[in-house]
């Protein structure tokens, strides 16, 4: 009987641990649904964003510590709370279509120590604009509150 429960524990973990990338119902709240609450210490990443010039920047998220991340879904946020611009193709992570406008996420989840992706601005966008990063150490150590605010040159 205890091997049975154990075996069904293991599974429902599988089932919703998410290696291959934050699924789509996770655009909103950006909280990855592992069935844990989020850390309430500062989170041990850096969210940067670099100007490349022609509205592209480049966008790394990478710890700040010796400890690597398994996951992450990155936004990038108006002052209306819409997601906005597109990010570029990685080798590493994928896009999601989520309700506000594209997100990024992993498509594994191999250690990491940095993440870097070109993201694209839109014509029209100026002033400040956040970064918005749910950040996973592993299935039940993550942070929410990865957030970086810059100006749009």
């Amino acid at each position: 009987m205890i091997f049975k429960l154990l075996t069904i524990s293991s599974l429902c973990l599988l089932a919703i641990a998410y290696p291959s990338g934050a699924p789509e119902g996770s655009c909103d709240l950006r909280i990855p649904g592992h069935m844990v609450e989020p850390q309430t210490s500062p989170a041990p990443f850096k969210v940067e964003a670099v100007s490349l010039g022609g509205g592209k920047y480049k966008i790394t998220i990478k710890s700040t510590d010796s400890n690597d991340f398994k996951g992450f879904l990155l936004a990038v946020v108006d002052s209306a709370g819409k997601y906005i611009g597109n990010f570029g193709s990685s080798t590493n992570s994928k896009t999601l279509t989520c309700p506000k406008g594209n997100a990024l996420t992993h498509i594994d989840n191999v250690g990491k120590k940095k993440v870097e992706i070109e993201w694209t601005k839109p014509a029209s966008a100026t002033g400040s604009i956040d970064l918005m990063a749910t950040i996973v150490r592993d299935y039940s150590t993550f942070w929410t509150n990865a957030k970086t605010t810059i100006t749009l040159a």
